[in-house]
């Protein structure tokens, strides 16, 4: 007999992974150019030290692209 629960626990790991846009989330885009880790971008970014393009971002996961 068929069970449905494995059906559904496969059917997860079959969906298509996101598409890649090149673009990169920002604190790692802070952390690559050797300012600081991950971490701490992650605290720049929130408190307002981060500006792109002359705005100031305090969202995180905001992406950029590496150019």
């Amino acid at each position: 007999m068929y069970n449905v629960y494995n059906k559904n626990r496969f059917a997860k790991r079959m969906k298509t992974p996101p598409k890649d846009d090149g673009t990169i989330r920002l604190n790692k885009y802070v952390a690559n150019a050797g300012i600081c880790s991950r971490r701490e971008a992650d605290e720049l970014i929130a408190t307002g030290v981060v500006t792109v393009n002359g705005e100031v971002i305090t969202e995180m996961g905001f992406k950029v692209q590496p150019g």
